[in-house]
């Protein structure tokens, strides 16, 4: 019997591949229209959408009693301010993750490489964060405060 060539080795591999990233595709489909078709329809609207209120940032609020409270500048100023803060929050939870991968890398050369790595970019992107926020403070601060609009 002849020995396979390299070639139909790789073209089966290829195959099996690909077939295996179709079910992966397909689970995960699957997973979409459930969470998206069914659950929906078992849990009630109500039981989702709680009353919650949102958060004051930055000195305003949205809404009180329900009701919307806030206008359009206000609107952009808020989501400002809030993207703001989740922004350092995200840094902060990388520096610690990049932190702690350094600390357990046991003297691994790579993983301590790639803990730095971490790190390095958490600084870099709480730089750009702070430095957008203090550009447009100094170009013009006016452009932080929002004012309505008078028709």
């Amino acid at each position: 019997m002849d020995k396979p060539l390299k070639n139909d080795i790789i073209g089966i591999k290829m195959k099996t591949f690909y077939k295996n990233k179709l079910k992966k595709w397909l689970l995960t489909f699957f997973v979409f229209l459930v969470f998206c078709l069914v659950i929906p329809n078992i849990i009630p609207v109500q039981a989702i959408m709680a009353e919650v209120d949102w958060p004051e940032v930055g000195g305003i609020k949205i809404e009180e009693g329900g009701k919307l409270v806030a206008t359009l500048p206000q609107l952009v100023q808020y989501f400002f301010n809030f993207s703001i803060a989740i922004g350092g929050i995200a840094a902060f939870a990388m520096l610690v993750l990049g932190g702690f991968r350094f600390l357990t890398s046991a003297g691994n050369p790579s993983a301590q490489k790639d803990a730095k790595d971490i790190i390095t970019s958490a600084i870099i992107g709480l730089l750009l964060l702070l430095s957008s926020y203090l550009l447009l403070q100094v170009i013009n601060p006016d452009i932080l405060t929002l004012e309505d609009i008078i028709i």
